[in-house]
């Protein structure tokens, strides 16, 4: 175990405000008593000294980040903090400024939150932030002072581990002013030095003992100031330093303190004297003991002190004996005046309000740090936009541009952005480059110091978080705000692990906010972002063409919004890329946002949309180019100009005709090499089809033919069939390799002929050489038939689409609208096919959902809920009884029979069985009609917290406190056996689809997997140090998921 902290102090803030004199001393005294080899025993303590923001920044997170589990972690801060209007804290700097409008410049500070974001991400166990400074208000007479003065360092600081935080003040009042060493740095130093924070006399000083020492002392010498400590889990049972055991000066200087919150009590100097010499103390050291004690009784006002003591009369009060440390002592951090802007004398008019204006500021991150591959086509992304937001037509008074900023430049610019705005501005902020998203799902925009550590973690400190364009957002005036993301949010960590995180963050709750709208070129979990290299990115170059043509004006009536501009990209790209897509978040309110103008009657923008009417399928039929050669005459433009629209109009078409055309002759060639293909050359081509951004439809086609050519009458779907529910190929008809790199084929079905041994390397199964020749020869005369398919495939698609469009339908008038959604998206464009998602897609995410509310008379908490499988019934848990609701109706049922509360509830699928588990320490089985209680299983030595029942209703599954698993026979109410291997409470229980697996969490921090049938543990999954409390199988079973006490989702994928 090491024990290793960091001190920061800052005094010297800008010029017009005033120095914050102590910091000096305040980290030195802490930083002796910490090293001391009998007390503090730290074997690494480290000194920041007014510290800029990203010195600090990066500092704090390489003390978090290259820690062991057993390592404690202190970080000290000595300086200002700052609160803003939003509540949110920051620790400031010497760089800390205001702008003209008094708001605080959040770059030039440390916020809370990224503390926060280092303790949640490291793997100490034993962590502890000590706060000695004052959060006053930033705000001035712009902004609201906060209903509620009392600063939050709970929510703002506090980690997710075992941690503590130790603050001086949780107000916002101003304390007094000193130049000397702070009373509460005093009172921690004194406390470990002296080992008078040793309050039980054990010999080690806890982090409430500490603290409750210093809050004892300061509130003798200052009543209204307000120490805090907040602790996770058991943070405030931390040890922290060694203490002498039965030391007489300890114990007489304890007996001193006592009698001074007497507030001048009968103790007598005669008593004091007894104690002293019954501890066997010289007169002259109980004389320095008490003076000490007293230092902080004689700074408080004679008002609230009372009459003099009998031990103030006769002592005289020495300087406290504090190493490198200055006599007089200040009750808290000095306040400097606030971070005004210089006032000029000369009285002006009220300014008028200017005309709302359009400003943008579009930044491109070519080339990052290690661990993030080169984007050049970012460069040329800002380019073209910046030269189309320019043009006089789309009215922007500001188009600036950034181009592999540092992180502080990218942070001011932003903010210098947001904050010059007035409420009717349209603010526009673009980004190209790499995201990323960290462990914990929290997002990113990297710069050009942006990098990766060894073991491929971000490393935070040189990346924008998407918490601070959020706040700079939030903070601005403006109510019109655009953000465009044109990046993937990739992981941090490689692709080939098991388990992924994937906790409740998206785009919308990291970016969002009122008044703003968020166009994104894919979700966070897509991965066609990769497909950007040295050109203009798919996704800005539509979004280019849509402003520069005028053909995002879907509705004609010369303005472009924001959702007209998101849809005509939208579908431009998935005509190109049919997998990715780009995504619009905000209020629907805010889709209206006026982006730019676009030119009405214009000649080239009607032809456009004709062109665009007729390719919809990607072709121009005959048909189709009898009406735009028409249409070119009548409109008079030149043939060069109507080619050229043409051009552009098709090219997603070609550009998806070529793909198809690329994973045809890729999956020919490889096909040449070896067949049947190997297990990593398949999953090699789940990866190219994914970097393609094709669909399984897409390619479906051109794989069963190919098949076709090579098998001859051999069923094609035996080769999208090998591949499994999650993507994975199948490990059933494929051969594979030794350690020395030989193959070993698997036979094929007993029903074989010659020309089904395909494999070229197996000899044995060829009847000739020519044979194989012949096979050879044939295939690459399929390989131009097959590239003649896929112009073939275009008709195909026009009446797959009005298949699908009839299916979306029926779907639709089913009530299945999430399978209606998921068809309405893969249909053409049509008026008929965007109507049918609109509506679709709004029954699907709820929108126009209708609450309907069952309670009964008690009102008490529900622990669990199950719906029986045909939607009928609703059963729900309060305290110890199991209410039925009968859906349609309301009425309800109650089952009694346990005797404490229930905690889990499960139904079987046919409908006929519930099961409970309660507190105590049984389960019940029910008939679900009836409401008769069938079966009483005892068994289980504690609570039983869940239960479930497998998917044929056979067997039941209950999980207990006691740390077992027991399986029942449901219907007799047999036990069957008992599973143990878990070490702690056992919070959670699921059965596989298939009915052959058991998964359980537990408290012991690993998920463990069992065979149902037999009992034989599988495997057991580690949850990386936190608790689980729920589990849950996909429907395919392919997929496990978890849920940690830290709010960490994981789903568990079979390889």
């Amino acid at each position: 175990m090491a024990k290793v902290a960091l001190l920061i102090g800052v005094e010297d803030y800008r010029p017009e405000a005033k120095s914050l004199p102590g910091a000096a001393n305040n980290i030195a005294a802490m930083k002796q008593v910490l090293q001391h080899p009998e007390v503090g025993r730290f074997s690494q303590v480290k000194t920041l000294h007014n510290p800029d923001p990203l010195v600090m920044q990066q500092t704090i997170e390489m003390l978090f980040s290259e820690r062991q589990r057993e390592d404690l972690v202190l970080l000290y801060f000595y300086g200002q903090g700052i609160k803003n209007n939003q509540g949110k804290l920051y620790l400031a700097m010497a760089s800390s400024r205001q702008d003209a409008a008094g708001k605080l410049v959040r770059s030039t500070a440390v916020p809370a939150t990224f503390i926060q974001d280092m303790m949640n991400s490291s793997a100490a166990q034993q962590q502890v932030v000590i706060l000695d400074c004052w959060f006053r208000e930033a705000a001035l007479e712009d902004w609201s002072a906060p209903d509620d003065p009392v600063v939050n360092h709970r929510q703002q600081v506090s980690g997710q581990r075992q941690a503590v935080l130790l603050a001086s003040t949780t107000e916002t009042h101003a304390p007094q002013q000193s130049s000397d060493l702070s009373a509460f740095t005093l009172y921690l130093v004194k406390g470990l030095a002296t080992g008078a924070a040793d309050i039980d006399n054990d010999g080690v000083i806890a982090i409430d003992e500490w603290y409750e020492y210093a809050r004892r002392n300061l509130q003798v010498m200052a009543p209204a100031t307000q120490l805090a400590i907040y602790a996770t889990k058991a943070g405030n049972k931390i040890l922290l330093a060694q203490a002498p055991i039965d030391d007489p000066k300890q114990r007489y200087r304890q007996t001193v303190e006592r009698w001074l919150r007497r507030e001048g009590s009968a103790v007598t100097r005669g008593i004091l004297e007894v104690v002293r010499d019954r501890l066997g103390l010289l007169p002259q050291e109980a004389v320095a003991i008490e003076a000490q004690a007293l230092q902080g009784q004689a700074t408080r006002p004679s008002t609230q002190r009372g009459a003099l003591s009998p031990l103030q009369s006769h002592t005289k009060v020495p300087a406290p004996q504090i190493p490198r440390t200055p006599p007089s002592v200040s009750t808290q951090p000095a306040v400097p005046q606030p971070l005004t802007p210089p006032q000029s004398s000369i009285e002006t008019s009220p300014t008028p309000k200017r005309q709302a204006v359009k400003v943008a500021l579009l930044i491109g991150v070519s080339d990052c740090g290690a661990g993030f591959t080169p984007l050049p086509g970012a460069i040329k992304d800002i380019e073209a936009l910046q030269h189309v937001l320019q043009h006089p037509q789309r009215e922007f008074a500001q188009v600036k541009t950034l181009i592999n900023p540092g992180l502080l430049v990218m942070q001011q610019t932003i903010e210098t952005l947001f904050g010059d705005c007035q409420s009717d501005d349209l603010v526009v902020l673009y980004f190209s480059g790499h995201g990323v998203k960290d462990d914990r799902g929290k997002l990113y925009l990297t710069t050009s110091a942006t990098r990766k550590d060894t073991q491929g973690r971000l490393v935070k400190s040189t990346a924008v978080p998407a918490s601070f364009l959020q706040d700079v957002m939030g903070d601005s005036q403006s109510r019109r705000q655009v953000l465009i993301l044109d990046c993937w949010f990739g992981g941090t960590f490689t692709e080939n692990w098991l388990a992924e995180n994937v906790g409740p963050v998206n785009i919308q709750n990291q970016f969002g906010g009122a008044g703003r709208v968020i166009l994104a070129s894919s979700t966070v979990t897509q991965s066609a972002f990769e497909q950007k290299g040295a050109d203009l990115s798919t996704y800005t170059d539509y979004l280019v063409e849509g402003l520069e043509t005028g053909a995002a004006d879907l509705n004609s009536d010369g303005a472009i919004t924001v959702q007209e501009l998101h849809e005509y990209t939208r579908r431009k790209v998935q005509k190109s890329a049919p997998a990715t897509q780009p995504e619009i978040y905000g209020a629907e309110v805010d889709y209206g946002i006026l982006l730019a103008n676009a030119p009405i009657n214009d000649a080239r923008l009607e032809y456009r949309k004709e062109v665009e009417r007729c390719a919809s399928y990607g072709g121009i039929s005959v048909v189709s180019r009898s009406i735009l050669d028409l249409l070119r005459e009548k409109l008079g433009l030149p043939l060069a100009e109507t080619t050229a629209i043409e051009r552009q109009v098709l090219k997603p078409h070609q550009a998806y005709q070529k793909k198809l055309q690329r994973y045809a002759q890729v999956l020919v060639e490889a096909i040449q090499q070896e067949y049947p293909l190997y297990n990593d050359t398949r999953s090699r081509f789940i990866r190219f089809q994914q970097v393609l951004g094709l669909r399984d439809e897409d390619i479906s086609l051109i794989e069963a033919q190919v098949v076709r050519q090579v098998r001859g009458d051999q069923s094609a779907a035996q080769f999208t069939s090998s591949l499994e529910p999650d993507g994975q190929p199948s490990k059933q008809a494929t051969p594979t390799r030794s350690l020395t790199n030989k193959t070993t084929p698997v036979k094929p079905a007993a029903k074989s002929t010659a020309r089904r041994h395909s494999h070229p390397v197996d000899n044995a199964t060829d009847s000739s050489s020519q044979t194989q020749k012949n096979r050879w020869l044939l295939l690459g005369a399929a390989t131009a038939a097959l590239l003649a398919l896929v112009g073939i495939i275009y008709g195909f698609r026009h009446w797959q689409g009005l298949q699908r469009l009839k299916t979306a339908q029926a779907l639709a008038t089913q009530k299945n609208y999430e399978d209606c959604f998921q068809q309405a998206q893969a249909i053409p464009v049509s008026s008929a096919a965007q109507n049918l998602l609109q509506y679709c897609g709004a029954e699907a995410n709820w929108q126009n959902v209708q609450a309907q509310s069952f309670a009964d008379e008690y009102g008490d908490t529900v622990w669990a809920l199950a719906i029986s499988p045909h939607s009928s019934m609703l059963a729900s848990t309060s305290d110890d009884t199991v209410n039925l609701w009968d859906i349609a109706t309301g009425k309800l049922r109650t089952l009694s029979g346990h005797t404490d509360t229930v905690w889990a509830i499960a139904i079987s699928s046919d409908g006929e069985t519930l099961a409970s588990g309660s507190s105590d320490q049984t389960i019940n089985i029910w008939n679900l009609k009836t409401g008769k209680l069938l079966h009483t299983l005892s068994g289980h030595t504690s609570r039983v917290l869940s239960v479930a029942i497998s998917p044929d209703g056979q067997t039941l599954a209950s999980g207990s406190n006691d740390k077992t698993i027991k399986l029942w026979n449901l219907p007799t109410g047999e036990l069957l056996r008992t599973l143990q291997g878990h070490t702690k409470h056992i919070n959670a229980i699921a059965i596989s689809p298939n009915g052959k697996t058991i998964a359980s969490g537990s408290e012991d921090q690993t998920v463990k997997l069992w065979n149902l049938n037999t009992g034989e543990l599988r495997r057991s999954l580690s949850t990386d140090q936190n608790d689980v409390y729920a589990v849950a199988f996909s429907p395919d079973g392919q997929s496990l998921a978890s849920g940690n006490k830290d709010g960490i989702v994981k789903i568990w994928r079979r390889s």
